[in-house]
């Protein structure tokens, strides 16, 4: 498994590490979903698995959250080439909060298509690092919270995965 937030980055390693494996292994790659699609270009074949974070269900949380742009095209964008060219793992973060705004989104997305997909929905979220910066985001998952995001799931049909 090649593990990162967006391991594209260090693209040049990873075809490294695995121009190095034994033809027989099993690879994984984690990624944020984030990547461009010069370097879904060179990973086209490599892997065998592909876990992708889709995080956020909108643009807006992805920018003030995370800083980050168009977020929502080109993980979508992503994730419907892995599920074309590997089998796909979809893993999504629930945030305290973010039920509606992100969850939703990403759940009947994925319900609509990528249908059958793998989803591991991640309830677990811990108040670290630079959590203190958003008030939403300073709690963990109230048991409620959890249990409606599981109860949509399961409405939408979705393959759950732990």
């Amino acid at each position: 498994m090649i593990l990162g937030g967006e391991p594209t980055v260090h693209l040049p390693t990873a075809l490294e590490i695995v121009a190095a494996m034994p033809a027989a292994a099993r690879l994984v790659w984690k990624t944020n979903a984030h990547g461009s699609a010069r370097a879904r270009e060179w990973l086209d074949g490599l892997f065998d698995v592909w876990l992708a974070d889709y995080k956020f269900g909108n643009d807006r949380c992805a920018g003030r959250l995370a800083g980050i742009c168009d977020y929502g095209a080109i993980a979508r964008e992503n994730l419907l080439w892995a599920g074309e060219h590997a089998e796909l793992i979809v893993r999504h973060l629930l945030m305290p909060g973010h039920l509606e705004c992100c969850w939703r989104p990403v759940a009947e997305w994925l319900a609509s298509e990528l249908p059958g997909v793998k989803v591991s929905l991640r309830p677990a979220f811990w108040p670290a690092w630079q959590a203190d910066r958003h008030p939403e985001l300073r709690r963990t998952i109230p048991q409620a919270e959890s249990a409606r995001a599981l109860q949509l799931a399961e409405a939408l049909g979705l393959n759950l995965i732990p």
